[in-house]
């Protein structure tokens, strides 16, 4: 059905003369494939178990040649936008130009599923006016419209035998995904931050805090904090709301100046962390009461620790505030086997925001043994770690008609209450919204001569995913090969070397073993990766096989060819991805 109503969309602009034949033609698919859902692996969140990135592949899909044909229009109006960067290299170049100056604030948004979450109509006006602001002719403008529209009501995808419609934004994966969302965020970000220019950094998060949703309230972890802000060490505040946030900054008093007030505890003799335990040291802090720094709304709070450990990844640090918010500071990472511990390391949370800061603070460490890869620990240790020093900076406001909240307040502990009030904060979040409808559309403009631009549609590659070719990756994920198949040669030479190894399980493992190994797996890899990526830390030093017990070694053995199985899968996955026409 969504067919039939495109082909005839597309003939209609031709018999209506619109578009010349050889538009029609280009735009015209004649056997049409169902796009596919399918996803790439996030290596840089975890090399060994990576969450994975949804992509609809469209190629030779109904709307992909209208999806390349607004590309080929957006693309060069969008290169011409000296602020908008290509990708994150090109973003991390263009720092070394900015000028650094003293009272200088670098703000940074990081914006959730930005291809699915644009309003379509919203996102066409933004469209419109971008290519308004560019003086392009109204015939383009009328056509691009349409054709939007063509791509973004038929966003119909292929996944484990079904069919699913994405009911709003932009596919991820389209040709013209790139420049239909960064022309969107262009144009939104330019509505908000001019149209309501005396708000500064600390007045947009305040409306971040008190705008943003709940996506989910079953998914663990939810809890309010003594603010009345509900929190998440995933999720922060939640997602964000541009309609509610604009329309609270439209009435916006700008907060109260920044304060700043520090406590500090050097501990004599320090607190052991015991192997597999946890220790909590409290920390009593009067919040600079009875001085000109007095803070009783918080802000920002930055704990500065040093602790000893014998691998630093096996460890995790929360804060817990007088209130009773618990903010995870540091989790476990498998790759970081370091002895050298933490020595003034400074963290940051938001999840105390408006808090009384007055009362006793609460640091937890506790040692998730055999977390980190590769990490040596004999069960004789006794200690895990040691907690020397806490530090609490805190950044905050004084407001006279606050109550104590920290003291007046019970500490809400009771989990079923927590879920309570995070549902019904979900509801009524979710019946307050500002709707693409509410915000008035330019009018749009009949096209008025024909148009024949198919030769300006640009062949598409798949630079759409996540900005990227693909090209470091794959050199990327050669290092990593190549890396842990030298692991896997030289355990298994000693582990066949010793005496105490049973002569069937080597029988039983050899031919795995030398599957991965073969000389036609070592991979070559370009100097490209080793600017941007170093193998040998990402995977953790290597442990010295000749030291472990022959079950150690195998179990390492296992893990290693379990990760080559991983990656070889990634190979050739992202090789069909890249190459495939």
């Amino acid at each position: 059905m969504a067919y039939g109503k495109i082909k005839g969309i597309i003939e209609d602009l031709f018999l209506e003369r619109v578009i010349e034949f050889d538009l029609y033609q280009y735009l015209n698919v004649l056997a049409p494939r169902l796009p596919v859902l399918f996803g790439i692996p996030k290596t840089h969140k975890s090399v060994f178990n990576p969450p994975f990135h949804p992509i609809v592949d469209i190629r030779g899909s109904i709307t992909c040649a209208c999806a390349k044909f607004i590309d080929s229009i957006l693309r060069p109006l969008i290169n011409q936008e000296l602020q908008i960067c290509k990708d994150s290299w090109s973003f991390l170049q263009n720092l070394n130009e900015i000028p650094f100056v003293a009272g200088f604030w670098f703000l940074t948004i990081d914006i959730k599923d930005l291809y699915t979450v644009i309003p379509q109509d919203l996102g066409i006006q933004w469209v419109r006016e971008f290519m308004y602001d560019k003086k392009i002719d109204d015939n383009i403008i009328y056509l691009i419209e349409i054709l939007l529209e063509i791509v973004l009501n038929n966003n119909f995808m292929l996944f484990e035998g079904k069919i699913f419609l994405q009911k709003s934004g932009v596919a991820k994966g389209s040709p013209c995904g790139g420049s239909f969302t960064t022309v969107s965020w262009r144009t939104g970000r330019r509505l908000f931050y001019f149209r309501i220019p005396d708000l500064t950094w600390r007045d947009v998060q305040h409306l971040i805090a008190r705008t943003a949703k709940i996506p989910n309230p079953v998914e663990p972890g939810w809890r309010v904090n003594g603010g009345g802000h509900h929190v998440h060490d995933r999720y922060g505040f939640g997602l964000l709301d541009a309609g509610m946030m604009v329309q609270h900054a439209l009435k916006w008093t700008q907060v109260r100046q920044q304060r700043k007030c520090s406590e500090e505890l050097l501990l004599q003799p320090g607190r052991i962390v015991s192997p597999g335990e946890s220790v909590t040291v409290s920390l009593n802090v009067n919040a600079c009461k009875a001085t000109k720094n007095v803070i009783n709304v918080l802000e920002h709070v930055q704990p500065v620790v040093s602790i000893s450990s014998v691998c630093r990844g096996d460890l995790t640090v929360d804060l817990i505030s007088p209130f009773g918010t618990k903010s995870r500071l540091l989790g476990t990472r498998h790759n970081d086997i370091s002895d050298t511990g933490m020595k003034n390391w400074t963290f940051m949370s938001v999840h105390f925001w408006e808090e009384e800061p007055e009362g006793i603070w609460k640091l937890k460490v506790q040692d998730h043994k055999n977390t980190a890869y590769k990490c040596y620990r004999p069960e004789t240790e006794d200690t895990a770690g040691v907690v020397v020093y806490i530090k609490l900076i805190l950044y905050g406001t004084y407001d006279l008609k606050k109550k104590n909240m920290g003291k007046e307040t019970p500490v809400l502990e009771d989990s079923s209450l927590q879920q309570q009030i995070i549902e019904k904060d979900f509801i009524q979040e979710n019946t307050a919204k500002v709707n693409a409808g509410d915000i008035p559309l330019i009018q749009r403009k009949k096209i008025s001569k024909v148009l024949n631009s198919s030769k300006m549609a640009l062949s598409y590659a798949p630079e759409e995913m996540d900005d990227t070719d693909g090209s470091n990756f794959a050199a990327h994920l050669k290092l990593l090969w190549n890396t842990v198949r030298e692991n896997v040669v030289a355990s298994w030479a000693i582990y066949t070397s010793r005496p105490d190894v049973s002569f069937t399980k080597v029988q039983l493992l050899d031919p795995l073993i030398r599957h991965y190994i073969k000389e036609k797996y070592l991979l070559s890899s370009d100097q490209s990766a080793r600017e941007h990526f170093d193998a040998k830390k990402d995977l953790g030093a290597y442990t010295d096989s000749a030291k472990l017990s022959a079950e150690d070694l195998l179990e390492i053995l296992k893990r290693d060819v379990k990760k080559l199985h991983m990656l070889k899968e990634m190979m050739d996955a992202l090789d069909k991805l890249v190459h495939e026409k």
